[in-house]
């Protein structure tokens, strides 16, 4: 089956636009990530290791503090500031030692194409073979009266489960890297939505700026 793409008017391009340029906008490029009113935060001070991000990025740190080992990379998606994390594991083992709990950052998202930024950004990862399971983005539970949509970030799950310490070393290269990754897909996909109006060395450009 093939269904040919359908054309975007200029108002769905220019709102494509918009949510390209709020995601550019809304990195969180000084000041605090977790809170605005954490008593910790300075100027270019925070980092995805804080060791008080478990405690003040959770509504509840007495019961619920964020695990250690998945706190950078929520740490990460909440300073990309289009993204809203809401629950998180880090993965755990069973009685038996075998994996019985996947790693997973379920959040909330102003927009579908920063989901889709998001997406794209973990798969090309995979591509160039820098993560050892194959993470995707996925619509997740949400609660019945939450009309908000839920997505989950998380390895799909394989008929050979790998070490959860392979887990932890993918979660440790999504925080190092999304950022960063993520504004370099920004570009790409403005770049596409301009090619007739740019030059091809324009988009070239574009692409292969990191």
């Amino acid at each position: 089956m093939r269904i040919e793409r359908q054309s975007r008017t200029r108002d769905q391009e220019r709102g494509v636009q918009e949510d390209i340029e709020a995601l550019e906008a809304s990195v969180v490029r000084e000041g605090p990530v977790c809170s605005p009113d954490c008593p910790r935060a300075r100027p270019n001070s925070c980092f995805r290791h804080c060791p008080h991000i478990p405690l003040i990025l959770t509504s509840d740190p007495v019961n619920e503090p964020l695990e250690q080992r998945i706190a950078p990379l929520v740490f990460e998606l909440k300073k990309l500031g289009a993204f809203c994390p809401c629950w998180s594991c880090e993965g755990h083992l069973g009685p038996d030692g075998k994996l019985w709990k996947l790693p997973a950052i379920w959040f909330f998202a102003r927009s579908v194409v920063h989901v889709r930024l998001l997406a794209d950004t973990v798969q090309d990862m995979i591509a160039e073979r820098l993560l050892n399971a194959h993470w995707h983005v996925r619509v997740c539970y949400s609660d019945r009266d939450n009309s908000d949509t839920a997505f989950s970030l998380e390895p799909r799950p394989s008929e050979t489960p790998l070490q959860l310490t392979l887990f932890h070393k993918d979660i440790d290269i999504m925080a190092a890297q999304i950022e960063k990754r993520i504004l370099k897909r920004c570009r790409e996909m403005r770049c596409s939505l301009d090619e007739p109006r740019v030059t091809q060395s324009a988009c070239s450009a574009a692409k292969t700026q990191f």
